[in-house]
């Protein structure tokens, strides 16, 4: 098999696919930048072109023949920007489109009459390419989304909160103005996948409504441009927040209505499956609770090793945090439907798992649920003092008043002031779970 270059690379996204590199990398099962690294003449391993020659095998037999023919001919890379159109096409040859003209009946035309039809297609044509999104633009936003969404993990969200929402709000601009149905979609893309992004810093900020309206906003705009993956990642936020906003139906309603769109042997399918079971639970709903977290189970056994990229990052990983997170999901469903004894299990094995991944991997939101819902047992099990310390230790990292350990908090208190309302260790509980905390 012959190695692929960068040229081989472009005319298969851009002359043959016409597919964004965001899209082409989804293909691929890879990252955006190894794509641009490709195209800028970067080398491309082995394993790479594989999975680049798979990618063209299982394209239509017409795409497969095209992109041979312009592989032999030099010089037919096309540099084309989206929206711009393509000044290097020629006309083909005059018999051909004779007959293209004697098939839709153009012959029966005067000649004067076929110039004016010949003008009317032009207009449709410059009608058609019409656009104010200047070149570079969409490939400069889906920079700026992957790079948020990298900076996500490592940065406070109350500071790309501002530069996140300056972001969507630019884009929102663009939609407004002239501009093509392929540039469309992709800024009604970029459009939904900010949002969503805005949705988990809301929450993080403590902001539960406005991160629920962040995420309606973002499924609409991924339902606008058929994107199913932003759907369902927007839908499995909103139903992770409607559950700590007290909205247990409506996140049931929502990880249903997210799990219709999911794609197969994704994380985010199995996700969904999570949080709907988790709703089930807080509904009191013990049976459905069980199916729907051992089916969440199984589609996690059967994700494949490798999944698609997300923003230029490979999604794999969260295989190895989604583990802890069903067992999390157990731990706290089962306080919900009054079962202490499973309920501590999970917990602690929940702590366990997170404290044997890597530290890059290990989620201190999850530690922090994780103990309060081993506080939560312990509290039914009649350890007050072991609840208070683990209640304690959530809180040492001081989430802002909304947030999801903050509203978790609180539930411990609830449950600690019920049974034990006379302990000192209980009323120094309570007075540090509503203590001002500091902005995240």
């Amino acid at each position: 098999m012959r190695r692929w270059t960068g040229d081989d690379v472009r005319i298969l996204r851009n002359n043959v696919l016409d597919e964004s590199r965001l899209d082409f990398a989804r293909r691929v099962s890879c990252s955006v930048r190894s794509i641009e690294r490709w195209e800028a003449g970067g080398p491309i391993s082995r394993q790479s072109s594989r999975a680049l020659h798979d990618a063209l095998s299982k394209a239509p037999a017409q795409a497969q023949a095209e992109f041979k023919a312009l592989r032999s001919q030099p010089g037919t890379v096309d540099s084309v920007k989206d929206g711009e159109p393509d000044q290097t096409a020629k006309a083909g040859d005059a018999t051909n489109r004779w007959e293209v003209l004697k098939l839709i009946g153009v012959t029966a035309v005067a000649p004067d009459a076929l110039v004016e039809v010949a003008a009317e297609v032009m207009d449709f044509t410059r009608r058609a390419g019409a656009s104010s999104v200047g070149e570079g633009v969409l490939e400069q936003l889906e920079l700026a989304v992957i790079d948020l969404n990298h900076s996500y993990s490592q940065q406070p969200p109350a500071e790309l909160f501002a530069v996140a929402r300056w972001y969507r709000h630019q884009v929102g601009k663009l939609i407004e103005r002239p501009h093509t149905l392929r540039q469309g979609r992709l800024l009604y893309t970029y459009a939904g996948w900010l949002s969503e992004l805005l949705a988990r810093m809301a929450r993080a900020l403590g902001e539960l409504t406005l991160a629920e309206t962040y995420c309606v906003d973002a499924y609409q705009h991924g339902w606008q441009a058929e994107d199913d993956e932003l759907c369902a990642w927007a839908m499995e936020a909103k139903a992770s927040i409607a559950l700590y906003n007290h909205r247990p139906r409506a996140a049931l309603s929502a990880a249903l209505k997210g799990a219709a769109h999911a794609p197969a042997g994704q994380p985010v399918a199995v996700l969904l499956m999570a949080r709907a079971a988790r709703a089930h639970a807080r509904l009191g709903q013990r049976e459905d609770f069980r199916s729907t977290l051992w089916a969440a189970r199984n589609a996690h056994e059967h994700l494949p090793i490798q999944t698609s990229t997300h923003f230029g990052q490979d999604t794999s990983p969260d295989r190895t945090s989604l583990p802890d997170l069903l067992v999390g999901h157990a731990a706290s469903s089962c306080v919900w439907l009054g079962l202490a004894e499973e309920a501590q299990r999970h917990a602690e094995h929940t702590l366990e798992l997170i404290h044997s991944a890597p530290v890059a991997h290990q989620s201190p939101i999850r530690e922090a649920i994780a103990r309060i819902d081993l506080g939560l047992a312990r509290t039914v099990l009649a350890a007050p003092d072991e609840a208070c310390a683990l209640g304690t230790q959530a809180l040492r990292w001081e989430p802002p008043a909304g947030h999801p350990v903050h509203a978790r908090a609180l539930e411990l208190d609830a449950a600690l002031q019920r049974r034990y309302p006379d302990l000192p260790q209980v009323a120094e509980f309570h007075e540090r779970c509503h203590q001002p905390t500091r902005a995240t």
